[in-house]
């Protein structure tokens, strides 16, 4: 059975600056270093509800990211859903939790 980990993270910027900065896949570089090579990203986007799903493909298999941008407030909710792959392990979700604190140092520094 495939597991499911949430990984969240409160960035203390507005949450429309912090969509458009994490919905652009140029950007992903420099706080995604969970995408390792050999890694294809592409989002799915959603401004109107803050989706920004993520399908990530490795070799032949591809595995489904949901992501989502809220208001929190005066600052934003980023909620990142790790699902679809059975043999999830703690490493992956430590390196997209690394990758959520680097997004929030990234933007709060702006």
């Amino acid at each position: 059975m495939a597991k499911s980990v949430e990984i969240s993270v409160y960035i203390n910027r507005d949450a429309r600056e912090v969509f458009d900065y994490v919905s652009n896949l140029a950007n992903l570089r420099h706080w995604a270093k969970s995408i390792r090579p050999g890694m294809e990203a592409r989002s799915a986007d959603s401004r109107s509800y803050g989706v920004i799903d993520q399908w990530v493909a490795v070799g032949r298999k591809t595995y489904f990211r949901a992501m989502r941008v809220t208001d929190y407030y005066e600052a934003s909710s980023v909620v990142f859903t790790l699902r679809g792959t059975p043999d999830l392990d703690e490493a992956e979700a430590a390196a997209i939790a690394a990758d959520l604190q680097r997004l929030k140092r990234i933007l709060e520094e702006r």
